[in-house]
């Protein structure tokens, strides 16, 4: 194994991208993250992603949010049986935009249009009003964030909301 990473280390070493604007600036963070299959979707122990994400801690959470795919955002709202080869007008992604990241006792919702509702509100309510020894959860804009401004754990689980009920676990494994 040893031999193999110094054989893939020196075939990196000293290369540069093509277009130089992919190059990285120093001391930016680089995360990489798992998602998982929404859970009402995992039948089986063997959890696996089915998406990993690199980003930059100069990137806001907006950005991870809208690179999510999820098959519950194609999903075609309203009724076509008496004209099924009618191209729909909307996905559920365009209809339903409100979305959160759980991180550390804070949501973060998607509040960057006027329809977004702040999903995050029922559980926020629920954790009030039973005094079961619940942090005090807040509930911030996502559109205002970057992951440099988070504290994160490697390999702790997060959560991502959307949809109103779609929830997918997202671990964070490696920082650089």
């Amino acid at each position: 194994m040893p031999s193999y990473r110094r054989r893939a280390e020196s075939h990196a070493t000293g290369k540069r991208p093509d277009n130089p604007t992919d190059l990285i600036e120093e001391g930016e963070l680089l995360l990489t993250l798992n998602i998982f299959y929404p859970v009402i979707f995992q039948k089986h122990k063997d959890h696996k992603p089915y998406q990993t994400v690199l980003v930059l801690g100069s990137q806001k959470l907006t950005e991870l949010r809208d690179s999510i795919s999820c098959v519950s955002d194609l999903q075609i709202g309203g009724e076509f049986s008496s004209q099924p080869d009618q191209a729909p007008e909307h996905i559920s992604k365009d209809l339903y935009k409100s979305a959160f990241f759980y991180f550390e006792g804070i949501f973060y919702n998607d509040k960057r249009y006027p329809e977004c509702r702040d999903l995050s509100r029922t559980i926020i309510e629920w954790s009030e009003s039973h005094d079961r020894g619940y942090e005090n959860f807040r509930s911030v804009k996502m559109e205002d964030y970057v992951f440099n401004d988070l504290l994160l754990k490697i390999g702790f689980p997060y959560l991502y909301c959307h949809q109103g009920n779609c929830e997918h676990i997202i671990i964070i494994t490696d920082i650089r």
